[in-house]
Parts: C-alpha cells; sequence; structure tokens
C-alpha cells in the first residue's frame, strides 16, 4: 500500500480526534437526545450520521474543496435553514408522542432513518467544519503528500474516533433511559424535545442571517 501517513500520525491524529468528538456540542446533544427519548437505536443512527456528515468534510478539507465551499455559502446557509426547521419538527413530533412508550413499531427503519437524517443534516449545516479541518490536518499529515490510501485511512480513523465517542453516549444516555420509571422517561423526552427544538431554532436563525 503506498501511504504516506506513520502509525504515530495516524494514532495521534486518532486521540486528536477522540478527544474533539467527547467535547459537548450540537452533535453530542442530538445524540444524546435521541438515544435518552428514543432508545439505544436511534442515538447509534443519529450518531452514524454525525459520522458520515464529518467524513464528507474530510472529503472536502482533503481534496482542496475549501475554495468551493466559500463560494456556495449561500447554498450551506439554506441547508441551515432546512435543517433547523427539520430539527424542530423532530422536537415537536418528540414532545406529542413524550407521554407515550416507545414500541418495536416506532423502531423500524422509517424512524431510524429520521435520526440517521438528523445527525447528517445537523453536520452538513456547519460548513466552518471545512475550514476546520483544513486548519486541523496540517499538525498531522503532510497534505501535499497524501494518497489515496492515506485519505481512507484519515476516513477510517474518523469512523473509529468520532464515531466510537458518539455511540458511546448513545450507550450512556439509553442506558440512562432504561434505569428509569415511565414518568421520568417522559420528562426525559420532554427535555430531549425542548434542547432539539433549541438547535433547530438556532440553525434557523444562522441560517436565515447567512441568506439575508
Amino acid at each position: 500500500m503506498n501511504t504516506t501517513l506513520s502509525l504515530a500520525s495516524a494514532a495521534s491524529l486518532l486521540a486528536a480526534m477522540i478527544v474533539l468528538a467527547a467535547v459537548p456540542s450540537s452533535s453530542v446533544l442530538l445524540v444524546v437526545s435521541r438515544a435518552s427519548s428514543q432508545g439505544t437505536r436511534h442515538g447509534v443512527f443519529a450518531a452514524l450520521g454525525v459520522v458520515v456528515g464529518d467524513i464528507l468534510f474530510v472529503l472536502l478539507a482533503v481534496y482542496g474543496f475549501a475554495a468551493v465551499v466559500e463560494r456556495w455559502s449561500w447554498a450551506f446557509a439554506l441547508f441551515q435553514l432546512l435543517s433547523g426547521i427539520y430539527l424542530m419538527r423532530l422536537g415537536y413530533m418528540l414532545w406529542c408522542s413524550r407521554s407515550t412508550e416507545p414500541t418495536l413499531r416506532n423502531q423500524d427503519a422509517r424512524s431510524s432513518l429520521s435520526s440517521f437524517g438528523a445527525g447528517l443534516m445537523l453536520t452538513l449545516s456547519d460548513q466552518k467544519a471545512v475550514f476546520f479541518y483544513l486548519a486541523f490536518f496540517p499538525a498531522f499529515l503532510d497534505m501535499r503528500a497524501l494518497t489515496h490510501v492515506d485519505v481512507a485511512i484519515i476516513a477510517l480513523v474518523t469512523l473509529v474516533g468520532v464515531g466510537g465517542v458518539k455511540v458511546a453516549y448513545a450507550f450512556f444516555a439509553s442506558s440512562l433511559r432504561s434505569r428509569t420509571g415511565g414518568s421520568t422517561r417522559a420528562k426525559i423526552a420532554g427535555f430531549a424535545s425542548v434542547l432539539l427544538t433549541a438547535v433547530g431554532v438556532y440553525l434557523v436563525i444562522s441560517g436565515s442571517t447567512a441568506l439575508a
């Protein structure tokens, strides 16, 4: 395999990814809220959505599309606006269903995909992530010498580092949920609904401001 990445560089990048992924953020909030209100599966799917979004941004940064992202900033602002509306809708639906106990019917593929979509849309609505990775990677990588194998390794590191932490958050939140009674779960779902709506409102305001 033609790679310029040393084991030490890959390990350092992985450690940095883990630390950054563990920092409380809107994506952590989304994963925790989905897992605590809907169960582990929803938290895991939300985490997968976040990871896919991060990997897409990693590819954009590595292959030098930052200038394109900057030129198309209006499109990201519009996407941010739509993502905010989507999260607000999820928050409203969660608020309406907070008094009912989730059943197997609620855990179907369509419902899980909504959690995946929420994670993906939340991540992709932050165009600054491309520039963050563009500034972050040179500390660990020689950006001019990267091969396709290197890019695949970086994507794998992102999957393990970011995904592992987000999934751990999902299992932790879900375990707390399983130890509580019905009334407490309803309160958790209500709180998660408010948090999702708050993130949605923030994205709507940010997107509207950028488009204005």
